[in-house]
């Protein structure tokens, strides 16, 4: 990692992004976007959170100091609850729900209500983490239908995970599952890759396991390049809890933005007392054309002496 010590630490400021989920009937009364939009950039609506614009939406988590949220009950909230119940979970098979986990910590399910929606400008997003597929209307009567899963309404646009469906639906497209669409720029899509270490090991204070990711995520209106890395210790009963420990973390990247001009890079690197530790060195509203993050992990031992499980990297474009 020494041959990074001249690269400048850039940071990347998120955008951050709405989506909706498949969730349940709760009986509101449909909102009005003309009349809930215009009073405020961003505000919460019946449980809602509403963005006036898509302008307004992208502005908002361009911040470095990221507004404080209106109060509702948010899909973090769902997925953060000991019970984990909700509208949501319900209707998840076990794949759906490693779908919607793999977003756990992420400013995506901040913005979600507990039907795993957001409001932007004239357009309800519904994010269906079982078919990874992003549902739009600007047909507020039918709120309740697209929740519960039912796309059959004209109405409806039906959009991939893989696609920028803001960018797509600035341009006019009508969907892409089921319809072949494009972005008028023609700039490549980064996959949306992930790398994986499991690191157990044994100490006279017990049975211990690290576990460190790097992944590439898109969903549709929202986009993340993160590593992470968690340390657990056995419990009695072979439950594996969270457990502190000192951890290092050095990592570099470097992305372009799809359709857009220029690329960005930077170094980082951490050293802190902790059961874990995510970093997301791109959150935003659009995809990107070009990645790569290299990291590499350190944790220390019971015995003091410091564990290096292994160096990775994520690459496409470059």
């Amino acid at each position: 990692m020494g041959h990074w010590s001249n690269v400048q630490r850039v940071f990347v400021f998120a955008l951050v992004v709405g989506l909706g989920t498949a969730c349940q009937d709760h009986g509101q009364e449909p909102i009005d976007s003309e009349t809930s939009t215009d009073k405020s950039p961003m505000e919460a609506n019946d449980g809602t959170l509403v963005f006036a614009s898509v302008d307004a939406y992208d502005g908002f988590f361009e911040k470095e100091d990221r507004p404080e949220l209106p109060e509702f009950n948010t899909l973090a909230r769902v997925l953060d609850a000991k019970n984990k119940k909700g509208a949501v979970l319900s209707r998840l098979s076990d794949q759906g729900k490693a779908c919607l986990e793999e977003y756990d910590g992420s400013k995506l399910l901040d913005i979600l209500d507990e039907d795993g929606t957001v409001i932007i400008g004239e357009n309800l997003f519904c994010l269906d983490f079982e078919n990874r597929i992003v549902a739009v209307t600007d047909n507020f009567s039918i709120r309740d239908r697209v929740i519960r899963g039912d796309y059959d309404a004209t109405e409806v646009k039906l959009f991939s995970f893989d696609d920028d469906v803001l960018s797509l639906l600035e341009e006019g497209a009508e969907a892409s599952v089921n319809a072949r669409t494009m972005l008028f720029c023609s700039d490549r899509k980064a996959d949306g890759e992930r790398i994986s270490i499991v690191k157990n090991y044994n100490s006279g204070d017990g049975e211990f396991r690290f576990k460190g990711q790097l992944v590439y995520q898109k969903a549709g209106i929202y986009f993340s390049l993160m590593t992470e890395m968690k340390h657990m210790k056995k419990s009695s009963s072979g439950v594996y809890f969270s457990h502190k420990t000192n951890m290092e973390l050095n990592c570099y990247y470097k992305i372009k933005k799809r359709c857009k001009d220029g690329e960005l890079d930077g170094y980082r690197e951490y050293a802190v007392e902790t059961n874990g530790l995510t970093i997301r060195l791109y959150e935003s509203t659009r995809g990107l054309a070009k990645t790569l993050l290299m990291t590499e992990y350190k944790f220390q031992l019971v015995d003091g002496s410091f564990s290096a499980p292994r160096f990775d990297e994520i690459r496409d474009g470059y």
